[in-house]
């Protein structure tokens, strides 16, 4: 696996090492109600790479063209989803901003 998209890191956390190879690529952008451990030496191990994102501060363009890639990925094949099929993309306003 090049690329994991990560909603729940610390649920999936096993799930995502096992199917991991050198240079993956976990991206993590929801938080959990408490921070997991992180195994640092299977990380290390497995050559693993977290980035975490923000949604609030990407720009809208760059949501809608990140939503459109990740669709036509899931709609091709080339992306794996096992939570479900993929749901049509559609034009959303702008994440609202934060206070």
């Amino acid at each position: 696996m090049d690329r994991i998209i990560e909603l729940a890191l610390g649920a999936n956390l096993e799930l995502d090492l096992a199917v991991s190879g050198p240079g993956t690529l976990i991206v993590v952008y929801a938080a959990e109600p408490s921070d997991p451990m992180l195994p640092t030496r299977r990380l290390m191990n497995a050559n693993v790479t977290f980035r975490f994102v923000l949604l609030y501060s990407v720009p809208a363009s760059e949501l809608t063209e990140a939503v459109a890639w990740a669709n036509g990925a899931l709609v091709t094949g080339s992306a794996l989803c096992p939570a479900g099929p993929p749901v049509p993309a559609r034009t959303t306003s702008p994440p609202p901003k934060r206070p």
